[in-house]
């Protein structure tokens, strides 16, 4: 019998090393809704979506969600997981529903390349590991960000009142020294926040900066991990924007 070329050329096959056992930072790699037999459908006829994460040396994990009332809380914890989190409150007043989630177009915007941490365990079946997402508690004093679901321009906050002029204006070499460069994620937003105070007794003026950080994400139009520390800078402009 002769070897079938076109049958294997059409498996879809798994080169990746799996994730093992443990706790695991990872990212939202690629979503998967079917394979050569149709789409992923649940024993009562109701869609599925695969999610496969990846951590930073490229070994996988997949979790199978499926988009209904009924199971939809496996998604809402996957996206109450992410960092930051995806504003489930926004969502649920805009009635958007699981289904929503088997356009591909609507749910890789919302999905994809998100980060978060889960813990791999055994699972009943030896061949599929139990994937579970970890949901980080903050303090009571910490206001984490939240990702808004989709493209919704925020609101422009309230301007802060005008400073008084300086009486002597400062030296021209104290203008024409650079700012340090922003290199990490973790020093845009540090910088995000000094900009945006009395957020944490405000909830509209917290909703708007981290939907202002969103967006700012989204106009850099590439993965987090390839920005430069020129687009941190332009993250941190795009926020503090008062338009």
């Amino acid at each position: 019998m002769s070897y079938s070329w076109r049958a294997e050329s059409e498996k879809e096959g798994s080169r990746a090393a799996k994730l093992p056992f443990g706790q695991h930072d990872v990212h939202i790699a690629r979503l998967i809704y079917g394979d050569r037999s149709g789409r992923f459908e649940s024993k009562g006829g109701d869609p599925q979506m695969m999610i496969v994460f990846e951590d930073n040396e490229a070994r996988e994990a997949t979790l199978m969600v499926t988009l209904s009332h009924k199971a939809g809380w496996t998604l809402a914890k996957l996206m109450a997981a992410f960092d930051p989190p995806l504003n489930l409150e926004r969502m649920e007043a805009d009635g958007i529903e699981p289904q929503h989630f088997a356009d591909a177009s609507f749910s890789e915007q919302q999905l994809l390349n998100r980060r978060l941490k889960i813990l791999v365990e055994k699972g009943r079946d030896e061949k599929y590991p139990e994937v579970t997402p970890v949901i980080s508690r903050p303090k009571p004093a910490e206001q984490p960000p939240q990702h808004s679901y989709g493209n919704q321009p925020p609101q422009p906050p309230t301007p802060p009142p005008a400073a008084p002029l300086p009486q002597q204006a400062p030296p021209v070499q104290q203008e024409l020294i650079p700012p340090a460069p922003i290199r990490t994620e973790e020093e845009a937003w540090a910088q995000v926040l000094k900009q945006w105070p009395g957020c944490d007794t405000d909830a509209d003026k917290t909703n708007a900066r981290n939907n202002s950080w969103f967006r700012a994400l989204q106009d850099i139009n590439k993965p987090k991990q390839q920005f430069t520390p020129s687009d941190w800078q332009r993250v941190v402009m795009i926020c503090t924007c008062p338009f």
